[in-house]
């Protein structure tokens, strides 16, 4: 006799065996007391140097066009979801 009959002709002893892997697996999670850690994301620094311009000249010529590029990805930290 296979062993697949064996559990087809005791169907308690097969139920028995799964709420007892669930309830083991669930004791394991509660009993883990450590949430996952948070991962930090990669965070990206652009430097413009543009020698005698003031902070608001260089703002305004290069964010413009890195704030539409961040626009178009979904993973910038400024975007809206």
């Amino acid at each position: 006799m296979s062993l697949v009959a064996r559990y087809l002709n005791r169907p308690h002893l097969l139920t028995s065996f799964v709420l007892l892997a669930a309830v083991v697996g669930l004791s394991a999670i509660a009993d883990a007391g450590q949430p996952v850690p948070d991962s930090e994301r990669p965070q990206v620094a652009v430097v413009t140097v543009v020698r005698g311009a003031s902070a608001e000249d260089v703002e305004a010529r290069s964010a413009g066009s890195s704030r539409k590029k961040c626009r178009r990805s979904s993973r910038c930290a400024g975007s809206p979801r």
